[in-house]
């Protein structure tokens, strides 16, 4: 966000701030109520003193003179400081008015630069935050490309990988079946030859049973040897079924 700055106005002419006017107003009435607060007494005393004395030293006449002449004088010094301080308070509120008249006016101008320098941060800020959704979209872009050409050459690599994989397993099933093949046809053959050889032990047993049969029929032509023969040639014929059965 770039940086922005309030210029500095023109120095304008020093005005003396309104709590120290009033402060010095206050003062000044302090003063004044000291001063009357002296007098009171003094006034008093002189009164007395000549309340007292002047009788024995001066005529009534002179008495009532110079009451008159002490009431004048205390009328017009009682004037003065009223109109002092009439002058005074018509003084301190024209201070007082200029005064607000000149923070109304210093208020109304740092109001009138505040919301300059607010509408200028605010065109700023926005200028930033455009700019900033401009670089934050370009490289959403960037990632997603990279993302997908990523993702691409990921599913390129899966692919050959499975093809390789699929290429091997092949492979190995044919060697696979080509081995049990072999061993299926080797055990056929031995199966065959055990076969072969089991037929042909078969048959002489059975030849030399029927030869022995035969010569012990002509000699003893009994039921029982005849039931005897039968049994051996169910048992032979059944080793034989059971023989082709294993050859199947």
């Amino acid at each position: 966000m770039a940086d922005f700055y309030i210029e500095p106005t023109v120095s304008e002419p020093y005005v003396l701030p309104m709590e120290d006017r009033v402060a010095r107003l206050e003062d000044d009435m302090r003063d004044v109520k000291s001063l009357l607060s002296r007098l009171e007494p003094m006034i008093i005393r002189i009164d007395a003193t000549l309340t007292s004395t002047l009788p024995h030293l001066a005529t009534k006449a002179e008495m009532a003179e110079m009451r008159v002449e002490l009431h004048n004088e205390i009328s017009g010094f009682r004037s003065e400081v009223q109109t002092d301080i009439a002058k005074l308070q018509s003084g301190v509120q024209g201070d007082i008015s200029k005064l607000q008249s000149d923070v109304q006016s210093n208020i109304s101008k740092l109001r009138s630069e505040v919301q300059s320098d607010i509408a200028v941060l605010r065109s700023e800020v926005k200028d930033d935050i455009a700019a900033l959704r401009s670089e934050v979209k370009d490289d959403i872009a960037g990632l997603r490309s990279e993302v997908k050409d990523e993702i691409a050459g990921l599913r390129s690599e899966v692919k050959d990988d499975i093809a390789e994989l699929r290429s091997e397993v092949k492979d190995d099933i044919a060697t696979l079946r080509f081995e049990v093949k072999g061993d299926i046809t080797g055990l056929r053959f031995d199966v065959t030859k055990d076969m072969s050889g089991l037929r042909l032990d078969v048959n002489k047993d059975i030849a030399g049973l029927r030869s022995e049969m035969n010569q012990k029929l002509a000699e003893l032509p009994t039921k029982t040897y005849l039931w005897g023969i039968l049994g051996v040639l169910i048992t032979a014929y059944g080793a034989g079924l059971a023989a082709l059965g294993i050859l199947k």
